[in-house]
C-alpha cells in the first residue's frame, strides 16, 4: 500500500495537467453530458502511460459520487503488443470480449504496435466505428506516425495529447513527494537542488530512485536521506536517454570516476571559466535573456592543436553540469553508408535532444561533417545534404528549445562558413598547447599518477617543465608512459619511480631521444 501511494503521488505531481485532461473525458463520458472523441496519448520512454490512465480514473472515481465511480468490469484493458508467435490471436480474443460487454471505458495499450492492413486493425477499427458512442477509447502509443493511418481518421483516435517531460517545478513537486514518502521533510533549498540535478526524469526513473533510496534506507539504520537520493540520482541516468537516437552517443568511461569533473582537466584556469560561463548562462539565465529580448548563446567551438584536451575539456564539463543532459558524440558515428541515413541519424539526434532538454550536444571532430562545400568535391552532394540537415536543426534551436552545443575541431579552417555565425555556433575557443604554469600543473598531477616518491617531485617537476617547451598535453603523457618503460627496463621489480630514474635521462642524451620520439609517435 505504502508503495502504492507513493506511486500515485509521483504520477500526480509530475504530470498533474495530464490526468486533468484525462479526467475531463472520463467525467463527461460517466455523467452523458456530451459524448466525448476517442482519446490518444503520445508519450516517450519512461512516461508510463499505463499509470497515467489508472491514477486518472482513479483521481475519477474520487470525484465523483458513489453510483457514477467506475467499477473493474467498467474499464477494460487491451494491449496491442504481440509478445509471442500466438499475440495476435490472444489479442483478438481479448477484443471479443470486449464486445461481448459493454465497459465504459476501453484502454488499448501500444496502439503503435498494430500492423498495417492486418486482422487486428480492421477489428480495431470496426469497434471505433460502432462502440465510440457508448465507450470511451483511450489509446496510447510512442509516435503518432507509428499508429496505423486508418486509426487516425476522423470520429476514431482523431484528438491527441501530448504527454511532456515534467518541468523544473513539477520535479520539485515529485521530490517533495519523494521526500515524505521517505519519512523525511526536505529543505526548499534541498528539493531544489535535487531538482535541478534531475533534467530529463520521468516517472519510472523517479520510482527507481525511490525504490533504490528505499532499498538502501533499509540496508544502513541511520542514513541521511537526502544525501542518500542525491548519491542514487547521480548514478541514475535518464530513460529518455535509452530511446530512438540513443545508439549515437557513447558517454566517455571518466563517468563516475573521482577526477571526472573541471577539475580533472588541470591547467587553462581562464578558458574553462569563459567556456563554463558560455554553457551556464543559456540553462541559468533565461529570464534575464528573455527580459533584454536577445536570444542566448546557442553554440560554441572548441579548436586547437591536437593533443591540447579539448574532447577532456568538454566531457568534464558535461559531468560539472549536473542541470543539464549531456549527450556526446563522435561525428563519424552519424555517418552511414545508405543514402539519406546520414541526416536521418543528426534528425533523431536533435530530436532525442529536444525529448531530454535542457540538454549539451557534444559532437567530436565537428570537421567530419562540415567541412566547406565545394563544387569540384566528388562527394559534394552527400556533404551538402549532411551539412543542410545539421544547419536546419541548429537553427531550430532558437525556437524556445532549451538545447545547446558544444563542438571540438583540430581543423577549424575546414568548416563550412553557414556554421560559424550567431545563432548556430555563436563563438570560437581557441585551446592553445599548455603554458608553462599550465606544464608544471599538469607534470605535478603525473608524478602522482606515475607513483613518484614525494621527496623527489618538486625538483622533478622543475626540471621536466624547462625542458617541455611546445609540448601538448598528450606530449607529456607520452613522455611519462615511454620514461616509466624505460625505468621498468632497468628494474622489472621497480614499484616506485625515484628522481634518480628521470635525473639519468636529464644528464645524458637519453631524455633528448624520449622527447623525440614521443613528439614523433604523438
Amino acid at each position: 500500500m505504502e508503495r502504492r501511494n507513493a506511486r500515485r503521488a509521483l504520477m500526480y505531481a509530475l504530470h498533474r495537467l495530464d490526468i486533468e485532461v484525462i479526467n475531463s473525458r472520463i467525467c463527461a463520458t460517466i455523467t452523458s453530458l456530451e459524448p466525448q472523441n476517442s482519446l490518444l496519448l503520445l508519450g516517450g520512454v519512461g512516461s508510463a502511460l499505463r499509470e497515467l490512465v489508472e491514477v486518472s480514473i482513479s483521481c475519477c472515481n474520487d470525484t465523483l459520487a458513489d453510483r457514477d465511480s467506475l467499477r473493474d468490469d467498467d474499464v477494460a484493458w487491451i494491449p496491442c503488443r504481440m509478445r509471442c508467435v500466438d499475440g495476435e490471436r490472444w489479442i483478438l480474443e481479448r477484443l471479443e470480449v470486449f464486445e461481448a460487454g459493454c465497459p465504459k471505458i476501453a484502454v488499448l495499450l501500444n496502439v503503435d504496435d498494430i500492423p498495417c492492413a492486418s486482422v487486428m486493425e480492421s477489428k480495431l477499427r470496426a469497434l471505433l466505428d460502432t462502440r465510440s458512442d457508448q465507450t470511451l477509447f483511450i489509446a496510447t502509443a510512442t509516435k503518432r506516425e507509428d499508429v496505423p493511418p486508418s486509426l487516425l481518421r476522423s470520429l476514431r483516435l482523431s484528438v491527441d495529447h501530448q504527454v511532456v517531460m515534467p518541468s523544473k517545478a513539477q520535479r520539485c513537486d515529485a521530490v517533495a513527494a519523494l521526500g515524505s514518502h521517505l519519512d523525511e521533510i526536505l529543505t526548499p533549498s534541498q528539493v531544489l537542488e535535487l531538482s535541478t540535478r534531475m533534467p530529463g526524469y520521468d516517472f519510472l526513473d523517479f520510482l527507481q530512485v525511490f525504490y533504490r533510496t528505499q532499498a538502501r534506507i533499509a540496508d544502513f539504520k541511520n542514513t541521511n536521506i537526502y544525501r542518500r537520493i542525491l548519491a542514487e540520482v547521480e548514478t541514475t541516468r535518464p530513460r529518455i536517454l535509452m530511446s530512438e537516437g540513443a545508439e549515437l552517443v557513447r558517454f566517455p568511461p571518466m563517468w563516475g570516476t573521482k577526477h571526472s569533473g573541471l577539475q580533472s582537466v588541470l591547467g587553462y584556469n581562464r578558458l574553462k571559466e569563459e567556456i563554463t560561463k558560455y554553457c551556464d548562462w543559456p540553462f541559468l539565465c533565461e529570464k534575464s535573456f528573455a527580459r533584454l529580448g536577445i536570444e542566448p548563446p546557442s553554440g560554441i567551438l572548441l579548436e586547437g592543436p591536437s593533443g591540447c584536451g579539448k574532447t577532456l575539456m568538454a566531457n568534464a564539463l558535461g559531468v560539472h553540469m549536473t542541470f543539464a543532459n549531456f549527450l556526446p558524440v563522435n561525428a563519424t558515428d552519424l555517418l552511414a553508408k545508405y543514402l539519406g541515413d546520414s541526416e536521418k541519424n543528426i534528425r533523431n539526434l536533435f530530436s532525442l535532444a529536444r525529448r531530454a532538454q535542457p540538454c549539451i550536444v557534444f559532437i567530436d571532430e565537428l570537421d567530419a561533417i562540415a567541412s566547406t562545400r565545394r563544387d569540384d568535391d566528388p562527394n559534394g552532394a552527400a556533404d551538402r545534404r549532411i551539412l543542410g540537415a545539421l544547419l536546419t536543426e541548429l537553427d531550430g534551436m532558437n525556437e524556445g528549445d532549451r538545447v545547446f552545443l558544444l563542438a571540438c575541431s583540430n581543423r577549424a579552417d575546414l568548416l563550412d562558413p553557414a556554421l560559424i555565425r550567431p545563432g548556430r555556433i555563436d563563438h570560437v575557443f581557441h585551446v592553445p598547447l599548455p603554458t608553462q604554469v599550465d606544464r608544471f600543473s599538469i607534470i605535478e598531477r603525473l608524478t602522482e599518477d606515475f607513483h613518484v616518491i614525494e621527496s623527489d617531485r618538486t625538483e622533478l617537476v622543475q626540471s621536466l617543465t624547462s625542458r617541455t617547451v611546445g609540448f601538448s598535453c598528450a606530449e607529456l603523457v607520452g613522455l611519462f608512459d615511454r620514461a616509466t618503460s624505460v625505468a621498468l627496463t632497468q628494474n622489472p621489480n621497480c614499484i616506485e619511480l625515484t628522481k634518480d630514474n628521470f635525473l639519468s635521462f636529464v644528464e645524458t642524451p637519453l631524455l633528448e631521444n624520449l622527447i623525440n620520439q614521443t613528439r614523433a609517435v604523438v
